[in-house]
Parts: C-alpha cells; sequence; structure tokens
C-alpha cells in the first residue's frame, strides 16, 4: 500500500492531537473509495473505533469492522513533525 502525504489543514474538522496521532502511527488515516458512499473519503482507526470520514475529517458513520473496506493508501500530513523511527540505527561504538 503506498502512502501519500497531504496538508493537515485540508482536515479542518480533525483536531490537532488527533493529526499528531495519526502521524505517529497511534491512530491510522486511509483514503478509501467507495462507490455507493461517494460522500466519504476516508477511514480512520483509532485504538478503540472505525470512523469512515468526509474529505474534510467529518465524521460521517462509525463501523465496527473494515473487512469489506478497500483502503487505497495510508495518508500521513506532510506538514507535522513525526516520531523519529530507528530501523536503520546503530551505535558507532558497537561496531
Amino acid at each position: 500500500m503506498e502512502t501519500k502525504e497531504l496538508q493537515s489543514t485540508q482536515f479542518s474538522a480533525l483536531n490537532a492531537m488527533t493529526k499528531d496521532l495519526i502521524n505517529n502511527g497511534v491512530f491510522f488515516l486511509y483514503a478509501v473509495d467507495i462507490a455507493e458512499k461517494p460522500e466519504i473519503h476516508y477511514l480512520l482507526s483509532t485504538d478503540k473505533s472505525y470512523f469512515l470520514i468526509s474529505d474534510n475529517g467529518s465524521p460521517i458513520e462509525k463501523i465496527d469492522n473494515i473487512n469489506e473496506i478497500k483502503t487505497t493508501a495510508r495518508i500521513l500530513f506532510s506538514d507535522i513533525k513525526r516520531s523519529v523511527e530507528s530501523n536503520n540505527f546503530k551505535v558507532s561504538w558497537a561496531l
């Protein structure tokens, strides 16, 4: 799955804390395409719930599972700082 970076200001209905949690991998935001519900553009996955949301982040529907939903991309925010990943971190004195 590809990752897209968008400006957080596009999601005016999401608060700053939610945006930070998305960018730091605690919550997840995915682009979706649901033909029968054209007003839904994204899926927000929190620690307890799933929400189908509009293009500005307004919640439209809370759902119980995402088994039937096809995600097209993971969304991160280009204008919000992310936590540092350390997958390739090596300590120089330990080499």
